[in-house]
């Protein structure tokens, strides 16, 4: 180990002897009071003197003689460093002052108004009420009120007239028909002669059902057209044009409502019943036409149908039976 020039110790110290020990100065702190024993530089009071000795230290207790560190240099430094550090101190003070300077500044500079807000007032309206005045009811006196239910006891105040509902009439259903009874057949042709207004009445042929009837009729108008009437629940329905077709002669095939005897009609239905005993016989309808083209006779035609077979019976236009056909 070497050591430095005038640096005190062994390598400067040929004769391995301390220096004589010296009484250090007393540093004065900041306050101006006496540092206390053994924390100045060198030897603690009492001590070996020896620079290698156990409580001794190599380092001088003394400044060394010319120039270099000591106690005077190191005291420079730390005021030097006082110095500088107050010096920053004091300028950051100064930045800062001259930036809060700035700041007011420019807060006075500003020109802010606040407009003033003025609330309207609010004027609320007086509503007067009109005075109530309650009658004076002393004295007076209410009417009775009969809780009597008439007939019960007493006789009641108020005689209410027994209402009567109006009756209304209603027409009487019209009769079941039946054709097959009576002179309903009859007057079903008359209603039909009515409607047509032709009298007599021409006929090419009529069908007569339990309930309704339809019958094929001339025009008295125009002889050369037929018409069909359709008659139900005691009313003739409108005609419908009939279509011919064949060359015969029209006036060949008609015959007038005169020329058949429409109340045996009943007769002959009971009679087909009687002779045609099939099961579940029953009268369909009846057929009055001229037997063209086997004769020119008019004939009535009973059919009379059943479950398993059918049959009809043949009579003229009198109601005279001429056959009768089992099936």
């Amino acid at each position: 180990m070497s050591d430095q020039p005038n640096f005190p110790g062994p390598a400067n110290n040929p004769g391995q002897q301390p220096y004589p020990p010296q009484q250090p100065p007393q540093p004065q702190p900041f306050g101006g009071q006496p540092m206390q024993p053994g924390t100045g530089y060198g030897p603690p009071p009492g001590g070996p003197t020896s620079p290698f000795g156990a409580n001794t230290s190599w380092m001088p207790s003394t400044p060394p003689p010319s120039g270099g560190g000591g106690n005077g240099g190191r005291t420079a430094l730390v005021i030097i460093t006082l110095v500088v550090v107050v010096g920053l101190s004091v300028a950051g003070w100064l930045i800062t002052r001259d930036a809060e300077d700035k700041a007011l500044d420019t807060l006075n500079t500003l020109n802010v108004s606040i407009p003033d807000v003025t609330s309207p007032d609010i004027t609320i309206p007086q509503v007067t009420l009109p005075p109530v005045t309650i009658p004076d009811l002393t004295g007076t006196t209410l009417p009775e009120v009969l809780t009597t239910i008439p007939g019960v006891g007493e006789p009641s105040a108020t005689t209410v007239p027994a209402e009567t509902a109006p009756q209304t009439t209603l027409p009487a259903p019209p009769p079941v028909a039946n054709l097959f009874e009576g002179t309903q057949t009859s007057d079903v042709i008359a209603a039909i002669a009515a409607a047509r207004a032709a009298s007599p009445l021409r006929i090419l042929d009529v069908n007569l059902y339990t309930e309704y009837a339809f019958a094929d009729v001339q025009d008295p108008n125009t002889p050369a057209n037929i018409d069909e009437f359709g008659w139900r629940d005691g009313t003739v329905g409108p005609s419908s044009p009939v279509q011919l077709t064949g060359d015969g002669d029209l006036e060949a095939n008609l015959f007038s409502d005169s020329d058949v005897n429409w109340n045996a009609i009943p007769g002959l239905v009971g009679a087909a019943l009687a002779q045609i005993p099939i099961e579940g016989a029953n009268v369909s309808h009846v057929h009055i036409s001229r037997n063209l083209p086997f004769t020119a006779d008019i004939q009535i035609r009973v059919f009379v149908d059943g479950t398993r077979t059918s049959g009809y019976l043949d009579a003229d236009s009198q109601g005279n039976i001429l056959t009768v056909n089992q099936g």
